[in-house]
């Protein structure tokens, strides 16, 4: 199992007002596909004009890695 740092894409008022892309969630899984699957179960909200991706641990910048590894989900 790998880590995944999940990315929700696309700036809204309501939840990320002037930010296009923001770490909301990290999870463990055997693939993107998987982390991305995983994604959809979390209480984060998507609006319409946005959406989750999930990346590697490697290619998350360590300083947003640590601000949501310690947060709760319903944090974000």
């Amino acid at each position: 199992m790998r880590k995944y740092g999940i990315y929700r894409y696309g700036s809204n008022s309501a939840n990320q007002p002037l930010c296009n892309k923001r770490l909301v969630a990290i999870v463990e899984a055997s693939s993107r596909e998987a982390a991305l699957k995983k994604a959809r179960d979390l209480p984060v909200t998507v609006y319409h004009n946005q959406h989750l991706d999930a990346v590697a641990q490697r290619f998350v910048p360590k300083a947003e890695w640590d601000e949501v590894s310690g947060a709760p989900v319903e944090w974000i």
